[in-house]
């Protein structure tokens, strides 16, 4: 968990990255030209441009998060297993307290 929480992190950062290069990817409105620009320009500022950084605005700290959910659940499991083998010593314990009383008695 801690392997898949840690490239999450590294994911979030590769997302960060690549938001940055689309943000520059994204051509000016005037970049077809004043006639081109006004036919195709409109139309990619009002849909496929706001939609790509609209979209991967969110992308990075989304993958943030997961890799905070999988922390948490490792934090989760590890105090699970610390709970259980809590509770298993004390079963040991008092096994062995049984087996010494029956021991004494034997003897």
């Amino acid at each position: 968990m801690d392997q898949s929480r840690d490239r999450m992190y590294q994911l979030a950062d590769d997302a960060l990255t690549l938001k940055e290069a689309a943000a520059d990817a994204d051509p000016e409105f005037g970049t077809w030209g004043p006639f081109l620009g006004a036919l195709v320009g409109i139309a990619y500022s009002g849909f496929v441009s706001w939609q790509v950084s609209s979209l991967m605005e969110d992308v990075p700290a989304a993958v943030a998060a997961h890799g905070i959910r999988l922390d948490a659940c490792a934090r989760a499991y590890q105090e699970t297993d610390d709970d259980i083998a809590a509770q298993l010593d004390i079963v040991s314990s008092s096994l062995d307290d049984v087996a010494a009383m029956v021991q004494s008695q034997i003897c």
